[in-house]
């Protein structure tokens, strides 16, 4: 993608103003530049050139003058930004982490903003592999710092024409690249947007020292004429001013007090912020979800409410990228206290019955599984988890609705900021809703003129029956029943894609779990065998397809339509004698040796899914195998052996 496809022409009068917070005037971004020149390649400057014009490996003088930057330039920055109380942001070649330790650990203690800078200092366009070179950037960094950096700046501002997926793909937010601009930008990648922060070349000692060969004194008069020009026009809409500053140039001995100059100077007006890329990059964030806010009547003093809380957490996005399904049994306490609370509430899901046709044991299940019937509904801020994985640009289109309904929530009263605790995806309340099903379905049902599903039992229970009824419950009918197969029964059958009537069922054999004949009716109906052929078997109507809406994981959806049955009064369920489960491990090869055969099996993750599951009955029956859709190790030795 050329880089004018990725962002349309803006002139910068037709944007709406940004505003700082405080009635700030101007952002005062410091960039500190620390790189690695591999003494044993070509220098990426030359302060003095070879006699002969031809550069000789290797070249120690040029190596020798980068190299006092790191021994005692830098040490000048660190004094200059400690006495200025100012955080800047550090583009550090990765490299810097594991040549030059002490550096590093001087910056990380002082809490510097770490920002990827390639691995080390070349031209990106030069890489064999850019990236296996950003992963291993940012990997190195994140070990370093405990942190995985938000920001990119090219080694010499470089880029290919896919860099900007690249970085996306790697988790990148911003980059300061593209210097085109004098307030922040978004960018279009094939992972979705990319923010541009408005970096410069006019205030680097690079091109001004090395390139243009100014005297450093000149740094000083340009700054703080960019500085006087910009504070000015800061009055009417917010400007960030950059300055990009190098060890071995500015931390010489001679032009210290130059760059100490300007620190001086600025320090001198009101409305200064002295930001990193990262507080710059929360700053437009919150602007833009602001304006969206707006838009859709949204209250300034809700948005303010809300600000302290929109923060970005790293682990949040680290669980999400991370997650994996888990079973949560239908334990025998679940099922006591689950009846035990339809008889204490039973008024509550009198009217529930009546009103949305949702069975009492269907809700008492999910309040179960999700919360242990409220004693355990999370520990994470609810704003800043949804607006971490919206900065997440994978899940920003799912996500940052999400937010927005979260607001909604705030302004209409149900909630305040500091109360929305819930589970790291955002969930909230005793049954775990998100923000939007939450504003859409939840009930006011005690009366108190707030929709509260922390603590108000009747909300929350009749808001699970809404919800439910909302995603297409169908009153009066079953969800499941346990069923016993016949060993002669034809397992392609066994397919929630496949509906049959319970008389086809009745047909072939299947019985309900103690014998007794189903009903012969013409009530569609699947097979589903968690387990195999040999494990436990389940007939499941449509209203088992509202489980999996609720949560697509075929685990999840079993146990809690189980749990649900056994609440209502059925009996224990029937193991059978199913071959053991395969390891995690042998989950994923199995996967894989799918996947590359051709087969979606959707994330190779080591779970069985739905995907998963489709696929290993299709390769069941291309070897002739009872196809019950559950993997064996005799069905994963034949795989390794054929593929």
């Amino acid at each position: 993608m050329l880089p004018r496809e990725r962002s349309q022409y803006s002139a910068i009068v037709d944007r709406p103003a940004l505003k700082l917070p405080h009635n700030a005037r101007l952002v005062f971004w410091s960039i500190v530049n620390l790189e690695v020149w591999d003494i044993g390649k070509p220098m990426a400057r030359q302060v003095l050139a070879p006699p002969t014009g031809v550069t000789q490996l290797p070249d120690v003088p040029n190596w020798s003058w980068h190299e006092y930057g790191m021994r005692v330039g830098v040490w000048r920055f660190f004094e200059l930004f400690e006495r200025q109380k100012i955080r800047p942001t550090l583009a550090i070649n990765a490299r810097v982490c594991e040549d030059y330790g002490r550096v590093a650990q001087e910056a990380k203690t002082d809490g510097w903003e770490f920002m990827g800078h390639s691995y080390q200092q070349g031209p990106i366009h030069l890489e064999p592999n850019q990236t296996t070179m950003i992963k291993h950037s940012l990997d190195v960094i994140e070990r370093f710092c405990g942190k995985r950096p938000l920001g990119w700046l090219g080694p010499g501002l470089t880029q290919t024409f896919e860099t900007p997926d690249l970085l996306t793909a790697a988790g990148i937010k911003y980059i300061g690249d593209w210097v085109y601009d004098d307030e922040p930008t978004t960018i279009d990648t094939v992972n979705g947007p990319l923010v541009t922060l408005p970096y410069t070349m006019e205030l680097n000692d690079i091109p001004m020292m090395a390139v243009q060969h100014h005297e450093a004194e000149y740094l000083t008069k340009r700054t703080i004429d960019q500085f006087d020009r910009l504070y000015a026009e800061g009055e009417k809409r917010a400007k960030i001013l950059a300055l990009a500053i190098h060890p071995y140039l500015s931390g010489q001995p001679h032009r210290i007090k130059y760059l100490e100059a300007i620190y001086d100077y600025t320090r001198g007006f009101d409305g200064v912020l002295y930001w990193t890329g990262e507080e710059i990059l929360h700053w437009y964030w919150l602007a833009d979800l602001e304006h969206e806010a707006m838009a859709q009547g949204i209250s300034q003093q809700t948005i303010a409410a809300a600000a302290p809380y929109l923060t970005y957490d790293q682990r949040i996005v680290n669980i999400d990228r991370g997650q994996r399904v888990f079973t949560r049994m239908a334990a025998a306490y679940r099922i006591q206290r689950g009846g035990a609370l339809i008889k204490t509430h039973a008024p509550v899901f009198a009217r529930i019955d009546q009103q949305f046709g949702v069975p009492a044991p269907v809700i008492v299940a999910f309040w179960a599984l999700e919360s242990d019937f409220g004693a355990n509904m999370g520990n994470y801020r609810t704003l800043s988890a949804i607006a971490s994985l919206a900065y997440d640009c994978r899940r920003a289109d799912r996500f940052r609705p999400q937010l927005l309904d979260a607001l909604q929530l705030i302004q209409r009263g149900d909630l305040r900021p500091q109360e929305m605790i819930g589970s790291w995806a955002g969930e909230l309340g005793q049954t775990q809703m998100m923000p939007s099903e939450y504003y859409r379905y939840a009930v006011d049902y005690d009366g108190d003129g707030a929709r509260n599903l922390l603590r108000s039992v009747p909300d929350v229970l009749a808001s699970t029956a809404n919800y439910l009824a909302g995603l297409g419950w169908r009153r009066g009918e079953p969800w499941l029943t346990e069923v016993r197969v016949p060993a002669n029964m034809p397992w392609q059958q066994a397919d929630l894609d496949i509906k049959l009537p319970r008389s086809k069922w009745a047909a072939y054999g299947v019985t309900l779990a103690d014998g007794r004949p189903l009903t012969a009716d013409d009530l569609p109906a699947s097979l589903l065998l968690p387990m195999g052929r040999f494990g436990s078997a389940f007939l499941v109507y449509e209203n088992f397809r509202i489980y999996l809406q609720w949560n697509n994981a075929l685990v999840y959806s079993t146990t809690a339509a189980y749990l649900a049955s056994r609440i209502a009064g059925a009996p224990p369920l029937r193991r059978g004698n199913p071959p053991a489960p395969l390891a995690f491990n042998d989950v994923k090869a199995l996967q894989t040796i799918l996947s590359r055969t051709g087969y979606d099996v959707g994330k190779i993750d080591g779970f069985l899914g739905l995907k998963t599951r489709q696929a290993v009955k299709a390769m069941q029956m291309k070897y002739g195998l009872p196809a019950d859709s559950y993997p064996t190790a005799e069905l994963l030795a034949r795989m390794r052996t054929s593929y």
